[in-house]
């Protein structure tokens, strides 16, 4: 699990893309096979089959939402709240949760 905080009320994420960064993280953990605690022990074994879920906690700004274009991150919640997708190839569940919820 994935957990990424933004800023309440943000607009500008013209240097960032919060969706992109937890892909990114899925990516960085799948390339280091493992997970450490802080001990340095391994927490458990990462591999093309482990299953992520990545939560974005963020207002659901205009500029969170443009942000949201042309990614998996293109679906409603039930209450209308929030966005959710799953990028497949990566077996990565993703919602943006809006701090109200």
């Amino acid at each position: 699990m994935i957990v990424e905080f933004k800023r309440p009320g943000r607009e500008d994420y013209s240097s960032e893309r919060p969706v992109e960064q937890v892909i990114t993280y899925v990516n960085s953990l799948r390339e280091n096979g493992s997970i450490k605690d802080k001990d340095g022990r391994v927490i458990t074994s990462i591999n093309r089959n482990t299953s992520f879920i990545g939560y974005i906690i963020d207002d659901l700004t205009e500029g969170m939402k443009r942000s949201l274009l042309g990614t998996v991150v293109n679906r409603p919640t039930s209450d209308g709240l929030g966005k959710w997708g799953f990028e497949e190839e990566l077996r990565t569940y993703v919602d943006v949760i809006p701090y109200e919820k």
